[in-house]
């Protein structure tokens, strides 16, 4: 009986191909479009969710206007953030972020290209990134102190222990 049904469905497939090709068509980009969604969803979701305190973390944005056109960016003003945080009792930790630029470090003949970012010392407080070495609590203490990932730290010290070491940082202009 179910053999007598899949024989008579590819008949009228065969029957019927153009209409056959629209509905398979549709089906297929209908479900690439639902895939695409819940993949969006899920990103918008999820976006930074394996910080503790996720819930909890804001970014404030800036709206400027140019030419006719608004645009959105990250800049703000550096006091921003001591003026939010003295202005509203609610705000625990306010972090100053300077994003866009290129440093050159230079270790001994070794020399390093990085897409450097300047922050606060309370940045290590509001976002628990996982260090593989020394204290959330004292990284960014001292002003000329910087966070290497492994693998950049790998580059330059090899097997050494980078913690012990200094170098030259030089910062190229942002782009």
């Amino acid at each position: 009986m179910f053999r007598n049904y899949i024989t008579v469905a590819f008949r009228n497939l065969r029957k019927n191909k153009g209409y056959t090709f629209l509905n398979i068509a549709g089906l297929a980009v209908g479900m690439a479009c639902a895939f695409l969604i819940m993949l969006w969803v899920h990103d918008e979701l999820t976006f930074n969710a394996f910080h503790k305190n996720y819930d909890k973390l804001y970014q404030v944005k800036h709206n400027w206007n140019f030419d006719g056109t608004i645009s959105t960016g990250s800049p703000t003003p550096f006091s921003l953030a001591n003026g939010l945080k003295s202005e509203f009792s609610e705000i625990q930790y306010a972090c100053r972020v300077d994003w866009n630029h290129s440093s050159l470090l230079r270790i001994g003949d070794k020399k390093i290209n990085l897409s450097s970012r300047f922050v606060d010392s309370t940045f290590l407080k509001m976002f628990s990134f996982r260090m593989l070495q020394g204290s959330p609590k004292t990284a960014l203490n001292d002003p000329n102190s910087i966070i290497l990932t492994e693998e950049k730290a790998k580059v330059l010290f090899g097997d050494e222990d980078p913690l012990v070491k200094s170098s030259d940082l030089t910062t190229k202009t942002p782009r």
